[in-house]
């Protein structure tokens, strides 16, 4: 079986309690709490118990593997969603939830309307499902990290157009949540508001 890799992660699941990180490399899992602020200190926390097992943190769909340099003058493209194009970086796209099954994530949580470009409603905040499938490689990157490197993506919700991968079905997208940024290479993605506030 094909295990998607994220420095060494096996399984991540999130939820509005408690994160569980499983290990690839030692049969252990570690239950965290999640912190009143968020899922920030928890995941922080779970990747200094795990820095002797990970390289550290990187964006591998965003590192050069045969120069082993970053390519920060890649080229991005806004994603369009049932809400039209997603603005406002970190403020935009808060996550509730985040589940790996093999190589499926599913992200759920709310999208402030004030950002989304098509209002579909009255209320503040639609809820989303984002299925992400045939993921083949994804990474979790504090959103602090991330824009210290200057990375100029257009939206919350980016494509890089210029990666070069093996396989030419495969994607390369950007999910900027509140607290965390989500890079990960899959053959798709839906994403569906599935409700309201």
């Amino acid at each position: 079986m094909n295990k998607v890799r994220c420095n060494n992660v096996e399984s991540l699941t999130l939820s509005r309690k408690s994160a569980i990180l499983t290990s690839s490399r030692k049969s252990s899992t570690s239950m965290l709490q999640r912190h009143k602020w968020g899922w920030g200190l928890a995941l922080q926390y779970s990747y200094e118990v795990m820095n002797k097992q990970c390289s550290g943190l990187c964006i591998p769909a965003l590192t050069d593997t045969k120069n082993g340099s970053n390519t920060m003058e890649s080229i991005y493209k806004e994603i369009n969603t049932e809400v039209g194009y997603i603005e406002a970086k970190r403020d935009a796209i808060y996550l509730d939830s985040f589940q790996q099954e093999n190589n499926i994530l599913i992200l759920l949580g709310e999208v402030y309307a004030k950002w989304c470009e098509k209002k579909l409603s009255q209320y503040k905040w639609y809820k989303y499902r984002l299925a992400i499938k045939g993921v083949k490689e994804y990474n979790a990157v504090n959103i602090e990290d991330f824009y210290k490197k200057k990375i100029n993506t257009p939206s919350s919700f980016s494509e890089v157009l210029d990666i070069s991968n093996d396989n030419p079905n495969l994607r390369t997208i950007i999910i900027e949540t509140y607290d965390w940024v989500y890079i990960v290479t899959c053959k798709n993605f839906e994403f569906e508001v599935i409700g309201y506030r």
